[in-house]
C-alpha cells in the first residue's frame, strides 16, 4: 500500500442523520463479485461491503458479523439500459413499473 487516501469517504448514521466526511486508505484489493468477496470475509482476514439480503443466510447463522449497523456508507448509482435505443413496448412496461416502485420509496436521509 502507498499511503495514497481517497476523499470519497462519508458515513452516515441512519437514524439520526449525522454524516462523518474523511478520507480512507484506498483498498488493496478489488473484487467485483460476492462469491470472492464472502470467500475473503469468511477467512476472519478482511472485511467486505455487501447489500443485506445478499449475506442475510451468512448473517443469520452468525458466519458474518454486520459491522457498524447503523451506518450507510456510500450509494450507488443504477441505470436501467436497453439493449437498443429502439425500446419495446415490454420493455416500456417494465421500465415504467421499475420507476413506479422507485416512485413509492420514502427518500432518503441523505437527500
Amino acid at each position: 500500500m502507498d499511503g495514497t487516501t481517497t476523499a470519497d469517504f462519508l458515513a452516515t448514521n441512519i437514524r439520526t442523520g449525522e454524516a462523518i466526511a474523511g478520507k480512507i486508505p484506498h483498498p488493496r484489493i478489488y473484487i467485483d463479485n460476492l462469491i470472492n468477496a464472502y470467500e475473503l470475509a469468511s477467512s476472519h482476514k478482511m472485511m467486505i461491503t455487501a447489500w443485506d439480503f445478499l449475506v442475510e443466510k451468512e448473517l443469520a447463522e452468525g458466519k458474518l458479523v454486520k459491522i457498524l449497523p447503523e451506518y450507510q456508507f456510500r450509494e450507488i448509482s443504477c441505470c436501467l439500459v436497453f439493449p437498443s435505443l429502439m425500446v419495446t413496448r415490454t420493455q416500456k412496461i417494465f421500465s415504467d413499473f421499475i420507476e413506479e416502485c422507485y416512485s413509492r420509496i420514502k427518500p432518503s436521509i441523505n437527500k
